[in-house]
Formats: structure tokens, C-alpha cells, sequence
């Protein structure tokens, strides 16, 4: 009985060895794959990622300054088309974020041009 415990054990072991054996040339072949990534100058395919995020970042910064201008023409239409339906000062200044004097004069225009 103790000579099959034995062989048992030692069985055991060469796997165990095996599986440690196997795990560490993995661990090395990683090991020199990343060093090959880290020696070189810019990893496959990292300029044309680079090219696209600078693209996607004007792109950002354009539709940013776009967003930050004010949308006058769109004010002053509605302004237009409000004060020929009959609208008052404190409607087109509230509506049209017109000032006072701009809605005044919006107002005498259309009433000249009717």
C-alpha cells in the first residue's frame, strides 16, 4: 500500500511541475511580447487612432463654438413672425429675449410695412 501512496505522490508532483512549468513559459513569452510593445516607438495601429481622436476633438470643439454663439437670426424670425401676428413689446421681449428698444423698433417696421 505505501509503495502505490508514494507513486501516487510522485505522479502528483511531475504534474504539478508540469503545470508550473507550462504557466511560467507563458509568463515569459508575455513578458517579452510587452517588452516588444513597450521598445517600440508607437504600438500597430496607435497613429491612426491618435489621427482620429485629434479629428474627433476639433470636431467637439467646433460644434462647442457653434453651441456658445447666439442663435440671433432664429430670435429675430420669430420676432418677425410674432410682431406681423399682432404680438405687444412685453411678448417679443419675453418670447424673442428681445430688449425693449428692439422689440419697439421691430414693431414700428412692421407697421411701416403693412
Amino acid at each position: 500500500m505505501w509503495p502505490e501512496i508514494a507513486a501516487g505522490l510522485l505522479l502528483l508532483l511531475l504534474l504539478q511541475s508540469m503545470v508550473l512549468i507550462g504557466g511560467w513559459r507563458s509568463l515569459r513569452q508575455l513578458q517579452h511580447e510587452l517588452h516588444a510593445l513597450l521598445g517600440s516607438k508607437v504600438p500597430a495601429g496607435a497613429d491612426r487612432q491618435a489621427a482620429r481622436l485629434e479629428r474627433l476633438d476639433r470636431r467637439l470643439t467646433m460644434v462647442e463654438q457653434q453651441s456658445a454663439q447666439p442663435q440671433t437670426g432664429v430670435s429675430y424670425e420669430l420676432a418677425r413672425k410674432l410682431a406681423r401676428e399682432g404680438a405687444d413689446i412685453a411678448q417679443l421681449t419675453r418670447r424673442c429675449g428681445l430688449s425693449r428698444d428692439e422689440a419697439a423698433l421691430l414693431l414700428q417696421l412692421h407697421r411701416r410695412a403693412s
